[in-house]
């Protein structure tokens, strides 16, 4: 039973901790030990519906009783939140209505009499008290609750209250209380902080309705920090395919993050409005230079908006707003000219207070180059924006450099007087691209300067440009292989034949010829090498040796490609070079294992610490980061591979990464059963790429195909495993999997068309025109590992069991008990739950009369689903379970209820064939399990009912499941 009177928020995100902290603590007031839980956070974070959340997961028998207080000004309710917790029960099985809070009973009796009606009821039922908003509750409903923290701690009660921390200002009367409950025992605090990116994603894909793209969330994300509410309130009415936010705040969402604002003073309201100007955290004198006022007047003002929540002091005597949106929305609401002469004023007084020899904190000179634009004042904003990208450079702040620089370049067009060039600012907005890992920021920037450089007077250059724009293109989803701007950089280079640049173009174009099956891709390479030895250059070393690698790994040796991968991936750290890192570390973990295993997965993590180590921006972490998730999905570790895609996505992932970590969520939701997830995973990774199939590095096919399955469109699978199949050039990833699944779907077909009395012939043969086509499962290049050569057999065992699945061959149960074995033994987790279902139903079906071994394929095989989560795989099984009338209880030691003397008489056998009685087991399938005859199970039997005066087997598996129970 439970009363509520709250309105359940939006499906709660990023809370799996908290969530279980509260539900820990309701568990021990169930189990009769009182708890007192006080979820305290600022406005918006979720404190509500955390809460909601645990009190919706409670036993039909818990009392949820909710309540809140409100932001009466004028006037004071007693027991406000205590009335609206209480008003609809009713009594019966809670035993008395709660009638004294409605009987003008007096205040100071209440709280009594409400301890004693929770004694009552709690003797009956759990009880979850939960106090909304507490903050705003009067003191009479403070005392009542501070009488019943107080009350019998062995009593099933849990009181439940969230705070609005950011309301509690040094005099507010809740503060006291605080500190008298914090010294009661079973009191526990939890503080709830914004949600992280990853998690504010996931709450904006919820309100979308699909996978929201990785801009929008940086947009979001960056100006909510993470609150729940604001979030909301940012995205509901986007479009589902929304980029990016509107600059300015809608009116609702104003409203919002100002409600704390409105509450102040005139006076502390316009010097704020001056303070959002400032756009950082900002002191009293900055303050009362800027208005004329003493600083006195100042720090009065912002006591009272740091009291009324709006501002917070710093460690450093600054003052600052609680949220940034407060500021956002304050300077949006000044008219353009007042915000000028302001920003104007700000500036002055900054550089005012330059020292001639001083060293400038960055964040001064970032403020002035901010100030000087916002100004309007536009050679001055050019010289402070140069100026300031220098100080973030230095400082580490990449990101910062990289806006500042975007908009020096702006700025270059539209100054009266500029003394730094446009090719000046393109080549350092080039390098800060690259340092800060934006490669869609970079690539436009390149093809920028590439307008600005001549070839025939820098060749170098050139070509140098032209090889890492091949490179972005690549990252950012635009092309697969540009083998024709990689021939134009060898060609431009080879004018200098012991330059780097030589050799870093043959390298990157060694790759590319590779997904082409070019066969002077080893040539390539030791030419790049030379080249490399000649330059002595790290950077160009390491991509020469890659190619170097590749050669190897098609040439399936794999002691040479690991050798020479690692090399690759040492001169590349030493270089600092991410890029041919994370390729080098990808060779080296795929030579020496198969991507489905956990030896390439650990490999992929330790490389990622080292890129972590030296300082490899968030996309290239982000792309070890998804393909090792990857790994994870595939050999059935997904809560680890979920961690890792967590890590991927913790920031902006870039594009490249983003790819990898939607094919891999996309498969891992369709394995689920969340089929409308994963088709927004493969929806979003292919509004990334150009030409998806293109993209051979990427598992496009093979995905495609198990999220067609999921949504049982057979069709479109076989058309997508078989787009894999017939690529030109090197397969793609996960081409082993394309003729099983291409299989799956033809004989799914085969059934469906059985089932409707139609013939299946047109099935059969497109499954004849399969295998005779392709009468081997298609195997990706690189060298054979023992791994690697199980998985092949488990894979070819899989389509030689759906093709006979097709044809209804006499064989399938034993083809798919031989899948079953060949996936046991090589990690394909998946696999072996979908091949134990296909095997208990071939064996339920062909008439054999092995439902003994059915019934333990299907134990076996929801084990193992259970395990990995896979819904489809569970709902299947326990479908076909129920129709064939098969137990799916497991065979545990029975308790029996009666007399030791009787269960003294029962022999060790006798005991064993009772556990199988109380699993639900027949004859047959005890004398199977036991490997006894059937009529000695049936002398057991007669035995047991004798022995426990049971009138039938139904009888005594009652018995004992009542002894249990």
């Amino acid at each position: 039973m439970a009363v509520r009177t709250g309105v359940i928020g939006p499906v709660l995100v990023g809370r799996g901790q908290e969530l279980s902290v509260v539900r820990d603590a309701l568990d021990r007031a169930e189990a009769g030990a009182a708890v007192t839980v006080l979820v305290t956070g600022d406005a918006g974070v979720g404190k509500t519906a955390l809460v909601q959340q645990a009190c919706d997961d409670r036993t039909a028998g818990t009392l949820v009783l909710m309540g809140g207080c409100l932001p009466l000004t004028k006037m004071a309710v007693p027991f406000l939140a205590l009335r609206s917790a209480l008003r609809d029960i009713r009594g019966g099985e809670v035993g008395s209505a709660p009638r004294f809070l409605e009987a003008g009973e007096p205040a100071e009796n209440v709280p009594v009499l409400l301890d004693g009606w929770l004694d009552e009821v709690c003797a009956i039922n759990p009880v979850v008290l939960v106090i909304d908003d507490l903050q705003w509750a009067d003191q009479s409903t403070l005392d009542a609750l501070m009488y019943l923290v107080a009350g019998p701690r062995a009593r099933r009660l849990a009181l439940v209250a969230t705070i609005r921390s950011s309301d509690l200002g040094e005099d507010h009367p809740l503060r006291r209380w605080l500190a008298d409950i914090h010294r009661m025992p079973g009191t526990e605090e939890l503080l709830l902080g914004n949600l992280d990116r990853v998690a504010t994603g996931q709450q904006i894909s919820s309100i979308l309705g699909r996978p929201a793209h990785e801009s929008l969330v940086d947009d979001v994300y960056a100006r909510t920090l993470g609150n729940a509410y604001l979030t909301r309130l940012f995205v509901s009415g986007l479009a589902a395919d929304a980029h990016h936010v509107e600059s300015d705040l809608n009116p609702d969402l104003a409203g919002a993050v100002l409600r704390s604002w409105t509450r102040l003073s005139a006076p502390a309201r316009q010097l704020t409005r001056i303070m959002a100007i400032g756009g950082v955290p900002v002191t009293a004198a900055l303050l009362s230079g800027i208005t004329g006022d003493s600083e006195e007047q100042i720090r009065g003002r912002l006591r009272e908006a740091a009291e009324a929540g709006a501002v917070d002091p710093t460690a450093d005597g600054r003052y600052w707003f609680h949220h940034p949106l407060i500021a956002e929305a304050l300077h949006q609401s000044m008219p353009v000219d007042e915000r000028r002469e302001l920003h104007a004023a700000f500036a002055d007084d900054l550089e005012a207070e330059l020292g001639v020899d001083s060293d400038v904190p960055v964040e001064t000179v970032v403020a002035i180059a901010d100030h000087r634009f916002e100004a309007a004042q536009l050679d001055e904003a050019l010289t402070w924006a140069v100026r300031a990208a220098d100080s973030a450079r230095t400082a580490g702040g990449q990101r910062e450099m990289l806006r500042l620089l975007s908009r020096a370049l702006r700025l270059e067009e539209l100054a009266e007087r500029s003394w730094v060039t446009r090719r000046e600012l393109l080549e350092r907005l080039v390098s800060a691209a690259d340092i800060a890992g934006e490669n869609a920021e970079e690539l436009g920037a390149i093809n920028l300067l590439l307008d600005e450089v001549e070839p025939t007077r820098e060749p170098l250059r050139v070509a140098e440009l032209l090889v890492r724009r091949a490179h972005l293109r690549y990252s950012t989803g635009a092309t697969f292989s540009p083998v024709a701007e990689f021939r134009e950089a060898v060609a431009l280079a080879a004018q200098s034949p012991d330059s780097w640049q030589y050799a870093y173009a043959l390298a990157c174009l060694a790759w590319a010829e590779y997904w082409n099956d070019d066969p002077h891709v080893a040539e390539y390479a030791e030419l790049a090498v030379a080249a490399a030895s000649r330059a002595n250059d790290a950077r160009a070393m390491s991509y020469a040796l890659y190619s170097k690698a590749l050669g190897e790994y098609v040439r399936e040796n794999g002691e040479a490609c690991v050798a020479l991968a690692q090399r690759s991936a040492e001169e590349a750290r030493e270089a600092k070079d991410p890029w041919a890192f994370s390729r080098a570390s990808l060779m080296e973990a795929n030579a020496l294992e198969m991507w489905t295993s956990r030896r390439f997965a650990d490999l992929i993590r330790r490389r990622r610490d080292q890129a972590s180590e030296f300082g490899a921006p968030h996309s290239y972490i982000a792309f070890l980061a998804a393909s090792e998730a990857h790994a994870w999905v595939a050999i059935g570790e997904w809560e680890e591979g979920l961690r890792s895609l967590r890590i991927a996505l913790g920031a902006s992932p870039g594009e490249l990464a983003d790819i990898q970590a939607r094919l891999t969520a996309a498969r891992l939701a369709a394995a689920q059963g969340r089929v409308r997830e994963a088709r927004g995973h493969l929806d979003r990774a292919d509004e990334i790429v150009q030409d998806a199939s293109a993209f051979r590095a990427n598992e496009f096919d093979a995905v495609r195909a198990i999220v067609c399955m999921a949504e049982n469109r057979p069709a479109d699978a076989f058309e997508s495993a078989m787009t894999g199949l017939l690529a030109e050039g090197v397969p793609p990833t996960m081409c082993e999997w394309l003729l099983p699944l291409a299989a799956r779907s033809l004989a799914d077909q085969a059934e469906a068309a059985r089932d409707r009395a139609l013939d299946p012939g047109e099935f059969l043969e497109a499954a004849d025109s399969l295998v005779r086509q392709f009468p081997n499962i298609v195997k990706d290049v690189g060298p054979p590992t023992q791994v690697w050569n199980r998985q092949m057999d488990a894979l070819a065992e899989w389509y030689a069991a759906e093709i006979a699945r097709a044809r209804r061959a006499p064989n399938e149960s034993e083809l798919w008990q031989r899948t079953i074995a060949a996936c046991q033994g090589c990690q394909l987790a998946w696999e072996e739950a979908y091949a134990y279902w296909r095997y208990a139903e071939a064996l339920l079906v062909d008439g054999s009369g092995e439902r003994a071994a059915a019934a333990e394929a299907l134990r076996r095989g929801i084990q193992r689903a259970e395990q990995l989560g896979a819904v489809p795989e569970l709902d299947a099984m326990r479908a076909l379970a129920a129709t064939a009338r098969i137990t799916l209880l497991e065979v545990t030691e029975p308790v029996l209820s009666v007399s030791d003397g009787v269960t003294g008489l029962l022999t060790p056998r006798e005991r064993t064939v009772l556990q199988y009685i109380v699993a639900g087991r027949t004859y047959r399938e005890i004398a199977r399990e036991l490997f006894i005859g059937e009529k000695t199970v049936s002398t057991h039997v007669s035995s047991l009912l004798r022995k426990t005066g049971a009138r039938n087997r139904v009888e005594l598996a009652l018995l004992v499941s009542r002894s249990i129970d």
